[in-house]
């Protein structure tokens, strides 16, 4: 689970250089949408590598975050 996790890390890594010159766009949402939006990407690459991911969402207040 770990090299998954340090490969989830690398990817997102990486779309945060390619977006580096962009303008921020601060808005008030909720980082479980961002995440739920996330886990089927890195569940098939889980799935891919013979893993899986279950991933469960808590309630968590919203927050001023650039998507």
């Amino acid at each position: 689970m770990i090299e998954e996790l340090d490969r989830a890390n690398a990817i997102i890594s990486e779309f945060l250089l390619l977006a580096k010159d962009k303008r921020l766009e601060m808005k008030l949402g909720n980082m479980n949408h961002v995440l739920d939006a996330l886990c089927p990407l890195l569940q098939a690459e889980a799935f891919r590598s013979g893993h899986s991911l279950h991933f469960e969402s808590t309630p968590v207040p919203n927050v001023l975050f650039d998507e």
